[in-house]
């Protein structure tokens, strides 16, 4: 929020080679995927991760299509997940994540009643919320005393770990290609902890 009081709601950086456009208002982050095209590109940042899939002979999966291929796929896949009768059936599942979520931040509140860490605490919800829907458990990332049990937390370490090694190597030679540089070999341990 900061750059956007100080640059406005749409501005450019150059990161490297790239050129980055940061867009805050959500009528133009609507636009601009209205825009996109028909087949968008994600860019590299998923080339870290394709690395690591083809080293371990791991299956690489949807996330790495590109172009008319990842359009006939997402349409299969938005057929299926997006269609309301599709999310009402994880609503008994994610109803008990949400309220466990009020009672957490309502805990958290400071005097003031502002939440800390809530960037922190969204993360912990976003765990939550999704382990219920894909491994059908709770993770116990939202415990009363603020403190996710020991596997939540230690997963919620291996997700953040491979977010700081994925903006890392983001922007710079991927020299991680050719052999296993010191952050290729970060978020190769990362990864494994999330596999296990």
């Amino acid at each position: 929020m900061t750059y956007m009081r100080k640059y406005g709601k749409i501005y450019t950086e150059k990161l490297g080679t790239m050129n980055i456009v940061h867009i805050f208002d959500p009528r133009d982050i609507a636009a601009m995927f209205r825009n996109e095209g028909k087949h968008p590109s994600r860019g590299t940042i998923a080339n870290l991760e394709l690395t690591y899939l083809r080293r371990n002979n791991l299956l690489v999966g949807f996330a790495f299509i590109d172009g008319p291929e990842w359009t006939r796929q997402r349409g299969v896949i938005q057929r299926l997940m997006m269609h309301p009768l599709a999310a009402a059936r994880f609503l008994p599942m994610q109803v008990p994540v949400a309220q466990d979520f009020v009672t957490y931040i309502r805990g958290k509140r400071n005097a003031e009643g502002i939440v800390p860490d809530l960037y922190s605490d969204l993360f912990k919800f976003t765990m939550e919320a999704i382990g219920v829907v894909c491994f059908n458990e709770r993770l116990g990332a939202l415990t009363e005393t603020g403190d996710p049990t020991r596997d939540a937390g230690e997963l919620s370490s291996a997700i953040q770990e491979t977010f700081f090694c994925f903006r890392n190597c983001m922007f710079n030679f991927p020299w991680y290609k050719y052999f296993r540089t010191p952050m290729y070999r970060r978020f190769e341990k990362a990864a494994n902890k999330m596999r296990l």
